[in-house]
């Protein structure tokens, strides 16, 4: 009898469990409103100031707990936004709080195009690279015309060829998260 008490109280014990909270929040350390989707669920979050919480109830045992698989996505303001679109999952488990910042992670390149001459292809090597990017400006960039084009923060060697297939001196740029930073295309040699 006294061998079948042991067990019967693992069991009990197992089967018995309580329901935990768990938190997940996503903060934006932006200066501008970002939006978040979390499962399915689009939230604006100010820079800054309060952030977006979820709150889950998993059940919670001796031996075995249960978790969710959350859906979250960054949701991009703009083509050329300083941040761009994330989705990933997190897995929340009971009483274990999770916690995402929102941060810039692109700058942007403001190409003026001030020569006689139409630009078109804008390439970059990223630091430490040996390969060129593909064309970064969709379409040519004619005189006199202002555009610009969000790129991962880094250092990068930047090429210019103009419609006549003419590679202009190479160019050592830094792109700086949330910041814009001005070229000049002169097309002098």
């Amino acid at each position: 009898m006294k061998k079948m008490i042991v067990p019967l109280l693992i069991a009990i014990a197992l089967s018995f469990g309580c329901t935990k909270e768990c938190e997940l929040k996503i903060y934006n350390d932006t200066p501008i409103m970002q939006k978040a989707k979390i499962d399915g669920i689009i939230y604006e979050i100010q820079s800054n100031g309060t952030p977006a919480v979820e709150e889950y109830y998993l059940d919670s045992y001796l031996l075995l707990s249960e978790t969710q698989e959350v859906a979250v996505e960054y949701v991009a303001n703009s083509p050329i936004s300083y941040r761009s679109p994330k989705t990933f999952k997190v897995e929340m488990k009971p009483g274990k709080n999770k916690t995402y910042h929102i941060k810039y992670d692109r700058g942007r390149i403001q190409m003026r195009n001030i020569s006689p001459l139409t630009l078109d292809q804008i390439l970059l090597k990223k630091e430490g690279s040996n390969e060129w990017s593909e064309d970064l400006y969709d379409g040519v960039l004619l005189p006199d015309e202002i555009d610009e084009i969000a790129i991962k923060a880094g250092n990068y060697t930047m090429k210019l060829i103009d419609a006549y297939g003419v590679e202009y001196p190479l160019v050592e740029i830094e792109i700086i998260a949330g910041e814009q930073l001005m070229h000049f295309f002169t097309g002098e040699m």
